[in-house]
């Protein structure tokens, strides 16, 4: 009886833990209007990783609503590495926006990795979520201003 109190804690906790994270990663708004799209490489750089961010947290909300699936996880990682690839192939150029978003891009791939070792029962290497989506907010602000000539 007292294994599976724990474990319901334990689930309780991540759940908890997951609902935050996914809540402090929905977009706030800011940024460029939608539908504009710089056709030079920093700006399709720029686009793209603030479309991958924008995934990356569309996936994560998804998974931290009740009832959690851990199952769903690996699949969740597949899908949100392969939008980060997609970004990574567009941020390869030489321009310092490049160099902002692809520092966002290792935020995210880091965030992604500490929430799914979270989701799989281990909360060791979780740092700090919330800090860390703010990060990728603060560089892809700041990515957007050097592609933006500013």
């Amino acid at each position: 009886m007292p294994a599976v109190l724990v474990r319901l804690i334990v689930v309780a906790v991540v759940l908890i833990a997951l609902y935050y994270v996914a809540t402090e990663l929905l977009p706030r708004g800011g940024g460029a209007p939608s539908g504009t799209v710089e056709t030079d490489g920093s700006g399709q750089c720029v686009a793209r990783a603030e479309a991958a961010s924008q995934a990356v947290a569309g996936e994560l909300v998804a998974l931290a609503r009740p009832p959690l699936d851990s199952a769903a996880w690996g699949p969740a990682v597949v899908r949100a590495g392969t939008v980060l690839s997609a970004a990574d192939s567009a941020c390869a150029c030489p321009e310092p926006a490049c160099a902002r978003a692809s520092e966002a891009l290792d935020e995210l791939r880091t965030l992604v990795a500490e929430l799914e070792e979270l989701a799989r029962g281990d909360p060791r290497g979780l740092g700090n979520p919330a800090r860390r989506q703010e990060r990728v907010d603060r560089l892809l602000d700041e990515a957007r201003a050097l592609a933006a000539g500013g």
